[in-house]
């Protein structure tokens, strides 16, 4: 049996490499699952799925005016708002739910606090989470102070 030319052994390897490489790649073996690493602008925080999912039609982001204390947010019972990003030079901030709703707080660590007392939930985290309605839609406003 004659030995197979130094270039054909090396296009049979290069094949058989190749068929490797889209069979990993394709039953997600070398790419199982990346991370969502998207985050609001410039920020570098990133995302869960649990925040990715669910999100409200409307802004990705909502963010203050210099000067600005206090923005209106549309919020819904069945989807998550745009990011909410406090400036970091605020002392505090906390969001007041939409008249006889409660409010929850989804944050960028996937973390999530739920406002059921119907009570204005007081930052204690960065000022950078996203908003939804629990019992009622409406605008939930969001305030900060200096």
């Amino acid at each position: 049996m004659k030995m197979p030319e130094p270039r054909q052994r090396k296009a049979v390897w290069m094949g058989v490499l190749l068929i490797l490489i889209v069979l990993l790649v394709t039953v997600g073996g070398l790419f199982p699952s990346l991370p969502d690493t998207s985050a609001p602008s410039g920020d570098g925080v990133p995302q869960s799925a649990a925040q990715t999912s669910n999100l409200c039609v409307g802004e990705d982001e909502y963010r203050f005016d210099d000067g600005e204390t206090r923005i209106s947010v549309p919020v819904y019972t069945n989807c998550w708002s745009g990011w909410i990003i406090t400036p970091p030079d605020s002392d505090d901030w906390w969001a007041d739910p939409p008249t006889g709703a409660n409010i929850a707080l989804l944050f960028p660590d996937g973390s999530v606090a739920n406002d059921l007392d119907g009570v204005n939930w007081l930052g204690e985290k960065r000022g950078i989470f996203r908003l939804r309605s629990i019992g009622g839609e409406g605008d939930a406003f969001v305030n900060i102070e200096y």
